[in-house]
C-alpha cells in the first residue's frame, strides 16, 4: 500500500472556508435564535452619540421605535418610543413589529431625518449601540425587520428624508423572554440621547410639527418590556 505525501497547510494566514479565500473560521457567539454574525473585522460602536447629534442638528427629526415588546431585547425600539412619548417629546412614534404600516403618520411629521430604533445584530457585546444607514442593513448588520426598514428607507428617500437605524446589540429575543439588563441600560441611554436630538430638532428653522395621533404616541405594552432583571432600564416615575 502506497503512502501519499500529505501537503502542509500554507502558513501566514487564517484558515478559510473552501472556495472563500481569507474568510476566517469563527464560531458565532451567543445562544438562542439570535447569534452574532460572522465578521472579519471589528465594528466600531463608540461615538454614536456624537454622530447622532451631527446627523440631527438643524434638521427636522422623527424617531420610530421598531420591534416586538413580547420578545425580550427585540422590544427596545417600542420601549424607547413609549418613554419619549411619556416625556412629551414630539416626533416619536411606536411602530411595533410592522413599521411600514406607519408610513402615513411618519410622513405627516415631514421629517428630514428618520431615526429607527431597532435591535441590530452587529457582533458587539449585548447593549452596544451602532448607528447605521437603514439601506446598509444586511447579512453583517442584521435585523428581523431589515426588509421593512430598507423599504421605508427607499420611500423616505423619495420624500427627501434620510433614514438611519440606531441599533443596540440584542442578547435574547425569544417570545416571552424579559429584556436583558444590558439592553435596558442601552434603552435609557438612547432615550436621553434621542430626546436631546429631538429637542434640538424642534428648535431648527421651520421645524413646526404635526402632532402624532394619540394611539401612536400613547405608552403601550412596550413600557413594561423591561422585566425585573432589567431594573436599570425601568421607566422614570
Amino acid at each position: 500500500m502506497r503512502h501519499r505525501q500529505v501537503r502542509p497547510l500554507p502558513r501566514g494566514g487564517p484558515l478559510g472556508v473552501h472556495g472563500r479565500s481569507g474568510v476566517p473560521l469563527r464560531r458565532a457567539a451567543g445562544h438562542g435564535p439570535h447569534r452574532a454574525p460572522l465578521v472579519t473585522e471589528a465594528l466600531p460602536v463608540d461615538g454614536w452619540r456624537e454622530r447622532l447629534g451631527a446627523i440631527a442638528r438643524g434638521r427636522r427629526v422623527a424617531v420610530v421605535g421598531v420591534g416586538n415588546p413580547l420578545c425580550g431585547d427585540d422590544g427596545v425600539g417600542p420601549l424607547v418610543a413609549a418613554r419619549l412619548a411619556a416625556r412629551g417629546v414630539a416626533g416619536a412614534l411606536d411602530a411595533g413589529p410592522v413599521p411600514e404600516n406607519h408610513l402615513g403618520p411618519l410622513l405627516a411629521l415631514a421629517p428630514e431625518v428618520v431615526l429607527f430604533v431597532d435591535a441590530v445584530e452587529h457582533g458587539a457585546p449585548a447593549g452596544a449601540v451602532r448607528l447605521v444607514r437603514a439601506a446598509d442593513l444586511g447579512p453583517r448588520l442584521s435585523s428581523t425587520h431589515a426588509p421593512s426598514l430598507r423599504l421605508l428607507a427607499a420611500l423616505l428617500g423619495a420624500a427627501g428624508a434620510a433614514a438611519w437605524v440606531v441599533g443596540p446589540q440584542p442578547a435574547r429575543t425569544a417570545f416571552g423572554a424579559p429584556m436583558t439588563v444590558a439592553v435596558a441600560a442601552a434603552a435609557r441611554a438612547l432615550e436621553d440621547a434621542l430626546a436631546a436630538a429631538l429637542a434640538a430638532s424642534a428648535a431648527a428653522p421651520g421645524a413646526a410639527r404635526t402632532t402624532a395621533s394619540a394611539a401612536a404616541r400613547r405608552p403601550g405594552p412596550a413600557a413594561a418590556a423591561a422585566a425585573p432583571d432589567a431594573a436599570p432600564g425601568a421607566p422614570r416615575a
